[in-house]
């Protein structure tokens, strides 16, 4: 995965909120009434939302994030249901971590 894409996709306070109202669909979604939120993901709809954005605002976010590895996209019918995907977060902060204990020991 290309790193410096994962690095923009989390330099943005509205992905990120993206990310951690994903992180708990049916708290944040349990309204979501097409599909489960925690299995099948959230409609795009419901994000854009939630971040009071329009729909194609969100896109771009989710484009982005999806470019990074970090949210699964499935479409349904109509709609486009996203969720993330934990072991591609825990892989790129575990880099991050890593990249910065680097950056520590630089003498």
């Amino acid at each position: 995965m290309d790193r410096s894409t994962q690095t923009k996709a989390m330099a943005s306070a509205q992905r990120l909120t993206i990310l951690r109202l994903l992180a708990e669909p049916g708290k944040h979604f349990g309204h979501q009434w097409s599909a489960d939120p925690a299995k099948f993901g959230v409609c795009m709809t419901f994000i854009a939302d939630a971040l009071a954005i329009s729909q194609p605002t969100a896109s771009r976010h989710l484009d982005i994030l999806k470019q990074a590895g970090f949210i699964s996209v499935q479409k349904h019918l109509k709609w486009s249901y996203c969720k993330r995907d934990e072991a591609a977060i825990r892989a790129y902060l575990d880099w991050l971590e890593c990249e910065a204990l680097a950056l520590t020991n630089v003498k």
